[in-house]
This record gives structure tokens, C-alpha cells and sequence, in this order.
């Protein structure tokens, strides 16, 4: 056992003692994840993504599709804005707008912009 996984199960046994009824809790959480991820058959459906992917996914386009940063917060219960905010870095710029818009301009594309997304919404 390597010392990683050695201090991922102390810290395990530690919460289990401290607190046995989130140990239940969290046992119970994994199952139901175990059988949505079973139900799915993510080992082929996934192509390699994290079921927290989406999570990060659609946080993104809530964020590009101008719903307040504070109600993303609250959606994914992040205890600070900060957490959330960490989130705004994948949506680009309007100097990488504008140069999106220059690249796919000559290949017939969306010039760089969301789909969805009217001229004004954009950033």
C-alpha cells in the first residue's frame, strides 16, 4: 500500500470514529452513486470524464448564460463564492471572443460565440 493511500485511510478510519453516523452517510451516498454509475454504464458511456465533470459543465454554461454567480454558488452548495468564481476562468475573455471570431470566420463557424448566446449576453 503506498503512503497515499496509507494516509487516505487513516484520515477515513479517523472521520469514522469521530463521526460513525457520516461514515453510514457516506457509505450510503457511494452506493447510490455506485448503482448510477452501474445503471449508466459510465465505464463506456464516461469516454474517460468524471461523473464531476458535468457538474463542472454545467456550472460553466449557467455562468456563460448570465445566471448570477451567487445562485451557481447556492446550486453546487459551495461555502464561498471564491469556490464558484474559480469556475469563470473556462469562459474565456472578449479578446478570445474576438479572435475566435477571426478563425472561424474564414471556416464558416459560430465566429467564436456560444450557442444560444444573443451578441449582447456575450462577455
Amino acid at each position: 500500500m503506498g503512503a497515499r493511500r496509507r494516509r487516505r485511510a487513516a484520515t477515513g478510519n479517523a472521520i469514522r470514529r469521530a463521526h460513525p453516523g457520516l461514515a453510514v452517510l457516506a457509505m450510503a451516498a457511494f452506493a447510490r452513486w455506485s448503482a448510477v454509475l452501474r445503471a449508466l454504464d459510465w465505464g463506456k458511456t464516461g469516454h474517460g470524464r468524471r461523473l464531476h465533470d458535468l457538474r463542472h459543465t454545467a456550472a460553466c454554461l449557467w455562468l456563460a448564460r448570465g445566471v448570477d454567480v451567487g445562485t451557481v454558488q447556492a446550486w453546487l452548495g459551495h461555502e464561498s463564492v471564491a469556490t464558484t468564481n474559480l469556475y469563470l476562468h473556462h469562459l474565456g475573455t472578449g479578446a478570445d471572443l474576438a479572435g475566435l471570431a477571426k478563425l472561424n470566420a474564414s471556416l464558416g463557424g459560430t465566429g467564436g460565440r456560444s450557442v444560444g448566446l444573443k451578441r449582447s449576453e456575450e462577455m
